[in-house]
């Protein structure tokens, strides 16, 4: 079986060094890649070149719409017809050298991890929490078509959004996703003015998960070990997982957290 990981990251000047959150976790995806055997590809080069233009931000000319659905290239790309499975991985993810091989679960269609409060954790997604969200996510969903898995909400229910952050795609997947999701996602991102909903729900995962509701495809349900936020447990030992995922301003914590990780028993070296 071939297997491929990909990440892309997308920058106003890619002449520029990596930060050195991306540079620890893409030196942990590779290490993880030649131990199981996973091809890997990296591209600063961007899938969409154009995007809605109202949405450009002029502070460094990279519409949004191309730097947040740049992931569609997973499915999009006739390129990645060569290999049976897909691992895509945003770059702000460490892989813990004793995680397994992702590839033996093996998905007839996706993998991923749902957003919720993982067991145990004092912290997390709000997404299965009734209210506003549930309100928003469920209107967003009737506008895209989209059946939504849990239109009752409940204190512990949970709404199936799955973090884009870590999907494991089989080719099977790739092919109906790109026959059927068409370019719905500039339709999504323009909810944010037509609907004036918010920003965190236009953006790529939310908009993944509805497509893989409407079109039906198989999703088999991550442990929250393979995509695990260090600070939703902030006041409790954090438990041993595999990928860890360090969103948003917690980028700050990669560099000490690896060291702590790894000790003096790594080749990192940072580049400038």
């Amino acid at each position: 079986m071939k297997k491929l990981i990909y990440q892309y990251y997308l920058m106003d000047d890619n002449t520029r060094p990596l930060s050195l959150w991306a540079q620890w976790g893409q030196w942990s995806v590779k290490k993880y890649a030649e131990k199981y055997g996973w091809d890997y590809e990296f591209s600063q080069t961007p899938w969409h070149t154009e995007g809605p233009d109202t949405f450009i931000n002029p502070s460094d000319g990279v519409p949004p719409a191309c730097r947040w659905f740049d992931i569609s290239r997973v499915w999009e790309d006739p390129y990645f017809d060569q290999w049976d499975q897909v691992l895509f991985l945003d770059l702000d993810i460490v892989i813990h050298p004793r995680s397994p091989d992702i590839s033996l679960i093996n998905p007839r269609h996706v993998a991923g991890w749902i957003e919720c409060v993982p067991p145990g954790a004092n912290g997390g997604p709000s997404y299965d929490r009734p209210g506003k969200h549930a309100d928003i996510l469920a209107n967003a969903m009737e506008y895209i078509g989209s059946p939504h898995p849990y239109p009752v909400f409940e204190a512990t229910g949970v709404t199936r959004i799955c973090n884009s952050g870590v999907l494991l795609w089989s080719k099977e997947a790739r092919l109906i996703a790109r026959e059927k999701f068409g370019t719905e996602y500039w339709k999504w991102w323009g909810m944010r003015e037509t609907h004036d909903f918010p920003r965190w729900l236009c953006l790529d995962q939310i908009y993944v998960s509805a497509m893989m509701n409407k079109y039906g495809l198989d999703l088999v349900e991550l442990n929250w070990k393979w995509n695990s936020c260090p600070t939703n447990w902030n006041k409790l030992p954090q438990p041993a997982s595999y990928f860890y995922h360090f969103s948003n301003e917690r980028k700050k914590m990669v560099d000490t957290w690896c060291k702590q990780t790894w000790g003096d028993d790594h080749d990192f070296v940072p580049y400038k």
